[in-house]
């Protein structure tokens, strides 16, 4: 590769970065962006919502108690619940990247979104390459199924929502429980216990993902947190599972890694 290309990409992506990291919200302003757009909430619901461990929401809300941007108010539907309704509007904040794609054509903005993605994964792909090992999955977001861990590939993830109603088609197939009606569209819903064939729970937790078939909502029992690994993953021993790109240890726990490309069974 020619390395005059190879520093002019490294030196966009330095000025970038800075820009983009100053833009992007803190855990404190998405918790109060989200309980202003979709309040009130309970803390679980919030936690949900912005894929973040319960206790760590806890923390949050609490700051925003006490700087009196969000109250604590009592579920009148159940006293022993407790609400939050955000009593001032979340900061505004522009978005350099949206604003600097605008000027783009449409033709070239999708070349430009192609070249990032390739680059993205071959990032990913080449970690640890120097010492020979394998690369690590990328940033994972974490839920619980039950006593088990999955680790959903953060690129992959379009939003967490509260699970919808589901509405049954026939006879569950592969791990598709139904569909879920999300933003106008009916989504194939996916039992992420059922496909992985782990213990499940509640699944009140739905991340929507796009795959390589299209978007999927799976059902989980609840966000742990986003988790940045740096190890690479270990093959499973048996038979693998085709949602299953492999394992990790985090914290000396076992994380199963999914791989967004087996969670819809082929046509």
């Amino acid at each position: 590769m020619d390395d005059s290309h190879t520093e002019r990409i490294r030196s966009s992506i330095e000025s970038i970065l800075p820009r983009l990291a100053r833009a992007a919200p803190s855990a404190r302003d998405r918790a109060l962006e989200t309980i202003a757009e979709h309040g009130p909430l309970t803390p679980g619901d919030l936690a949900r919502r912005i894929g973040l461990a319960k206790s760590t929401v806890s923390g949050l809300v609490g700051a925003l108690v006490s700087e009196g941007a969000v109250a604590r108010v009592p579920d009148p539907a159940d006293r022993r619940r407790v609400t939050l309704t955000a009593l001032v509007p979340p900061p505004e904040r522009a978005d350099p990247l949206a604003g600097a794609l605008a000027v783009l054509p449409p033709a070239r903005l999708a070349a430009v979104a192609d070249a990032i993605e390739e680059l993205a994964a071959a990032l990913v792909g080449t970690a640890g390459a120097a010492d020979g090992r394998p690369g690590s999955p990328g940033p994972l977001l974490v839920v619980r199924l039950g006593e088990t861990e999955v680790g959903i590939p953060l690129t992959s993830v379009r939003e967490v929502v509260e699970t919808p109603p589901l509405r049954q088609v026939g006879t569950p197939v592969d791990g598709v429980a139904g569909l879920v009606a999300l933003r106008g569209a009916l989504v194939p819903a996916v039992d992420l216990a059922n496909l992985l064939r782990v213990p499940g729970g509640a699944r009140e937790l739905c991340v929507v993902v796009e795959t390589p078939r299209g978007a999927a909502g799976l059902l989980a029992d609840e966000a742990v947190a986003i988790e940045h690994p740096t190890q690479p993953l270990a093959p499973l021993p048996g038979a693998p599972l085709r949602a299953v790109a492999g394992a990790l240890v985090l914290d000396q726990r076992v994380v199963l890694c999914l791989d967004p490309a087996g969670v819809l069974p082929e046509p």
